[in-house]
């Protein structure tokens, strides 16, 4: 693919992801700050793609399945066993975030 062609593509591709997280009632900035706030929170204990480590694997499908996105929020939140709270820290809107990517981005094809 041409630099033109890919530089078009992802424009398309940016542009139809913040139309999609509109169309849901979702906040724009939540698809970039999820991973934003991943990093920067999470991935010291789960690994920046999400393998695990100190904390739970997290992109192998099994803990997005077993949870809703309420539980997740909740674990999030409040932490759980080893897992730190986070309510204090983040926003809920940046607590959504992270929920979302690590539902829909950080799952393994």
């Amino acid at each position: 693919m041409t630099a033109p062609v890919a530089v078009a593509v992802n424009a398309v591709g940016a542009v139809l992801l913040v139309l999609a997280t509109m169309a849901c009632g979702a906040d724009p900035s939540d698809a970039v700050t999820g991973e934003q706030v991943y990093m920067a929170n999470c991935a010291s204990c789960h690994a920046p793609d999400g393998s695990g480590g100190v904390g739970t694997r997290l992109n192998d499908g099994v803990t997005v399945a077993r949870l809703t996105d309420a539980q997740m929020t909740a674990v999030v939140a409040d932490g759980v066993r080893t897992m730190p709270a986070n309510s204090g820290k983040l926003t809920a809107t940046q607590i959504a975030a992270v929920v979302a990517y690590v539902r829909y981005d950080l799952q393994q094809p």
